[in-house]
């Protein structure tokens, strides 16, 4: 087959796993993700530039936050911040497609597939690493990439500049300086408490997990990866530096043990490792083996898309049908049991499609990345939050709107229980509940109210 015909299949399939996975994540994770980056819409509205360009979210530089927020601003669709996501992963495929084994691995990988819908600068930490260790040879686009890599995720420019001094390429260095805006910010992070929070590691359930959510077929790429690094050994330094420093992230509790995330930082160099050790017949091993996690990645979101247009009625589409321009629906479903976890599906929140305009929303005053309140967006002239929890802010949604619906979904005993202990019964649509609250007559003590029928 032609070198030209392979690249493009390979580009079909990854593009394809990638689509699917950004439609998938359409859930209640994205939308609590899509809130975050609200400082840096407030400051891009209010005309503070400088605060937009210097302000981290979290522990994370501004340059997602940045790209983000312009989308919410000029084309607030979900779809549309979803499938930037998935086109940054696919650049990381792209990267390589000189070298089509790699573009493969790269494609059908689980960790990069779980992790290319994302809303938040991983997907664009995926697209930088690869790409610095496809141009590991061409200094000044090292260095672009450095200052890129400085001004996305920590680790991304720590990996990129494993590459400069790996690959000895010194001019890249130069990118460097295209951080220095953010050294305030970063110094506050480093003498903060609270960038030292995450749990400590366990490694055992740490491997168990990663086996349960991600598979362990890839272990059997290890053999290839230690032969190849006997062929590049400046590749396999670049990667056990980056991987030692990531290792430094998640004993000091800046990084969490049990998200895999980071790993998207590590494909690049260890499936470059994998093609240089796989000579001759073991190509096609290794060919076979990116073909089977991909098919294996395939089947599980086969059965979540099932799940998501399964066309059964829900609690969600009452309350749309019922409800009017100017209303409210307070959807409120559990959390999953790990907030890393790629598995789950809503397919209450697909009753919205993404490919609607979704603009953010303040009925009343509050920080839109400020949790709690629900991150209430526009859709169709009704106010939409999505919550996890029953939370005392219900009760200032429900005094903003002249009519509110709340739909209780996916929850588990204890939270229904929480919600009818304090509401009433409720509607029962299947294994959903629904409340409908006027505004007017709903008083701030939620507890002591009883919804309107």
């Amino acid at each position: 087959m032609p070198a030209r015909s392979r690249l493009l299949l390979v580009l079909a399939l990854a593009t394809l796993l990638r689509v699917l996975r950004a439609g998938l994540r359409w859930d209640e994770v994205a939308w609590q993700y899509a809130a975050y980056t609200g400082p840096t819409v407030d400051a891009l509205t209010e005309g503070r530039l400088l605060d937009a360009c210097t302000t981290w979210i979290g522990l994370h530089p501004p340059l997602w936050p940045l790209l983000h927020a312009t989308q919410e601003l000029l084309s607030p669709v979900p779809a549309i911040f979803l499938l930037t996501s998935a086109a940054l992963s696919l650049i990381a495929v792209w990267a390589f497609r000189d070298r089509p084994l790699v573009a493969l691995l790269l494609a059908t990988s689980p960790v990069q597939l779980a992790y290319a819908g994302e809303l938040n600068d991983y997907p664009l930490v995926a697209a930088l690493v690869a790409l610095a260790w496809a141009w590991r040879g061409r200094p000044w686009r090292l260095a672009v990439l450095l200052a890129l890599s400085c001004w996305t995720h920590v680790l991304a420019a720590v990996v990129v500049l494993t590459v400069i001094l790996s690959q000895r390429q010194w001019r890249g260095l130069t990118g460097l300086l295209a951080g220095l805006p953010l050294a305030p910010g970063a110094m506050e992070l480093i003498q903060d408490a609270h960038t030292y929070s995450q749990p400590p590691l366990k490694l055992t359930e740490s491997i168990r997990d990663y086996g349960a959510r991600l598979g362990g077929l890839g272990l059997a790429l290890l053999p290839f990866a230690v032969l190849g690094g006997r062929r590049l050994p400046s590749v396999a330094l670049g990667l056990g530096a980056g991987l030692l420093f990531y290792v430094g992230l998640v004993l000091s509790g800046v990084a969490a043990p049990h998200q895999f995330m980071y790993l998207l930082a590590f494909g690049a160099p260890f499936f470059l490792l994998v093609e240089a050790g796989a000579q001759g017949r073991w190509r096609l091993v290794v060919l076979g083996l990116a073909l089977t996690q991909g098919a294996w990645w395939a089947g599980f979101e086969g059965l979540r898309l099932a799940q998501v247009t399964n066309s059964e009625e829900r609690g969600v589409d009452l309350a749309v049908e019922r409800s009017r321009r100017g209303e409210a629906l307070y959807l409120l479903a559990s959390s999953g049991n790990n907030d890393d976890d790629k598995g789950l599906v809503s397919p209450t929140l697909w009753r919205l499609p993404p490919w609607e305009p979704m603009p953010m929303s303040r009925p009343y005053g509050f920080d839109y990345d400020d949790h709690r309140h629900g991150q209430p967006r526009t859709w169709r002239g009704r106010t939409v939050y999505v919550n996890d929890h029953l939370r005392d802010e219900l009760s200032q949604a429900i005094q903003a709107h002249g009519r509110l619906f709340l739909v209780v979904y996916d929850a588990h005993a204890g939270l229904i229980d929480e919600v009818q202990r304090r509401f009433g019964p409720g509607e029962e649509i299947g294994e959903d509940r629904l409340w409908v609250f006027e505004g007017s007559t709903v008083g701030v003590e939620g507890p002591n109210t009883s919804p309107s029928k």
